[in-house]
């Protein structure tokens, strides 16, 4: 999906360039807005915790494992 919006905005960033109805370029930069913004809470989402995705130390495969 990543891929998809990227290529998304991409396109819509070319077809504005040459747009001369500044009514249907007002639309298209709109779009290409509402996408980076979505795009920028999505990275913000993820670098706000550094630790996502990653185990936790204490973690095996099966979860936390019992004290020794």
């Amino acid at each position: 999906m990543k891929g998809q919006k990227k290529e998304i905005w991409m396109q819509l960033c070319e077809r504005a360039a040459s747009e001369q109805d500044p009514d249907k370029l007002m639309e298209l930069v709109k779009e290409i807005n509402q996408l980076l913004e979505e795009k920028e809470r999505r990275l913000k989402n993820t670098s706000a915790d550094p630790n996502r995705g990653a185990k936790n130390e204490l973690e095996g495969p099966g979860g936390i494992e019992p004290p020794t």
